[in-house]
């Protein structure tokens, strides 16, 4: 009975990290669509963010790992990467800036996090 606990253990371990590369993959293949700004929110009070054309945004991360946000006639394109445990997301827009957050995404609906704001999306039709 005592050889059997090393194989246990063995397998417990090969059992969580495969769990957690799951999560990770998907994570990364939800995330994959267009999604639409529902609402922009205050990380300290939770209080709504008034944005001008916050509503029409249209936030799309594609499989590539390219995104592009458009709001009005404005787009801005760049890089993302969702980390290695699929709870951040960095993006990179062309010309330099970068920003990082938390993410919490279902089917429907994927929230953002940074220190900044809170950002929760619907998931549309493309």
């Amino acid at each position: 009975m005592k050889k059997t606990y090393p194989y246990l253990a063995a397998l417990l371990l090969c059992s969580f990290f495969s769990i957690g590369s799951h999560a990770q993959s998907n994570v990364k293949e939800l995330v994959i669509g267009c999604w639409k700004i529902d609402s922009v929110n205050s990380p300290e009070t939770g209080a709504q963010m008034d944005l001008p054309d916050g509503a029409s945004s249209i936030v799309c991360l594609k499989k590539d790992g390219r995104f592009t946000t458009t709001t009005g006639s404005m787009t801005v394109e760049g890089d993302y990467k969702i980390s290695e445990d699929g709870k951040t997301m960095t993006q990179s827009m062309d010309g330099g800036m970068q920003d990082e957050g938390e993410i919490s995404v279902t089917d429907t609906a994927l929230e953002i996090k940074t220190s900044e704001v809170i950002i929760k999306l619907k998931r549309i039709k493309e």
